[in-house]
């Protein structure tokens, strides 16, 4: 591979940290959300808008959520998602309940995403 296409890989990367980073709410941790579904005590399906059903619209919402140190989602963002689909989805995550993620015995707040699909089959 040349070296003059490693730099820019590297300075792209270093940005997509920095950017990350800076993005995160003081005294916040982030982590992939494949490690929250078993800490997930109650997650409430969302319900398909009439609005939505009616055209067949189907999608993934994906939002950016703070779950606080209580189990709750004390935040939501919107990353993306069919607009139709929005509104149902955070009113379902903001019903969630976590079990408290600990760091070295202590419960914190943390930062992740929440995928929720809506299919045709569940309409």
């Amino acid at each position: 591979m040349p070296k003059y296409l490693i730099a820019p890989s590297l300075i792209v990367f270093g940005l997509a940290c920095a950017i990350a980073a800076q993005d995160t709410k003081p005294g916040t941790q982030q982590f992939p959300p494949d490690i929250f579904p078993p800490l997930l005590g109650n997650k409430v399906a969302p319900i398909c808008p009439r609005i939505a059903r009616e055209p067949r619209i189907q999608g993934t919402v994906i939002l950016d959520i703070i779950i606080n140190q209580s189990g709750e989602v004390s935040e939501i963002n919107l990353v993306s998602g069919q607009p139709m689909l929005v509104p149902a989805a955070i009113v379902a995550v903001k019903q969630w309940r976590y079990r408290p993620f600990l760091l070295n015995g202590q419960p914190i707040q943390v930062e992740t995403l929440a995928y929720i699909n809506f299919t045709l089959a569940h309409q």
